[in-house]
């Protein structure tokens, strides 16, 4: 088990402790009396900082992904779309290879996998504002009008993409120790691997009569079924 923690004020020992905690035994598996013990505090400490268990928890997600939410600043509605999604990528790679806690890594894995009631305020306090920021820039690098849904998969992928990096980077540097040496690079080829499919995946849809986007190939296979003009 990890030793008590004794650095930084009582406020600060409690999250460090609570993140530890919770990441190990999740919200439910985790009580009060041991993130207090091992933060070297009192349960009187806790309510004064948090009011509850589950404010503390809340807490301790919104600083697991504050440095996430700090990369919507590389997002923003200056400069060209191409740099604010290379800006982006360069930056939630630091943060997930190189900055994050790794408590916090475990604890954010666990609550996706188990997710509680606080996630839905980290989605839309954090995951949120990123997505929309990210899917406009994926709009205007795609040279021509997609749906709404079609950008939100781009960007989905550019992310999925960041994130593969952290959650197999033991298999990775398996297959090259020196995969992640240099994240700029590695930054470079997620986003201009990404630009290229976005705007492949552009030319390659059409818009439909109900707004949304459809690949050319289905449009091209319904025209050709029955009552569509074409005769058995």
């Amino acid at each position: 088990m990890t030793g008590e923690i004794t650095h930084g004020d009582t406020r600060q020992r409690l999250l460090d402790a609570a993140c530890q905690v919770f990441a190990e035994r999740g919200f439910d598996g985790a009580s009060v009396r041991d993130i207090v013990e091992r933060a070297g505090a009192n349960v009187a400490a806790v309510n004064y900082h948090f009011g509850s268990k589950e404010g503390l928890y809340l807490e301790v997600l919104r600083g697991t992904c504050r440095a996430s939410g700090d990369k919507l600043a590389m997002l923003g509605h200056d400069g060209p779309p191409e740099q604010r999604i290379l800006g982006f990528v360069q930056g939630f790679l630091q943060h997930l290879l190189r900055d994050a806690n790794p408590w916090q890594g475990r604890l954010f894995a666990r609550e996706l996998y188990e997710p509680t009631a606080a996630l839905d305020t980290i989605v839309n306090d954090v995951v949120r504002p990123i997505s929309v920021a990210l899917t406009r820039a994926v709009k205007e690098v795609a040279e021509q009008p997609i749906d709404d849904a079609t950008a939100l998969l781009c960007a989905q992928s550019i992310i999925a993409q960041c994130v593969f990096q952290k959650h197999n980077q033991a298999v990775i540097l398996r297959l090259d120790p020196h995969a992640q040496d240099d994240l700029e690079a590695l930054a470079e080829h997620i986003a201009g691997f990404s630009l290229a499919g976005i705007r492949a995946r552009a030319a390659a849809v059409v818009t439909g009569p109900d707004g949304r986007s459809h690949h050319a190939a289905e449009s091209d296979r319904s025209a050709r079924r029955p009552g569509k003009g074409t005769r058995r």
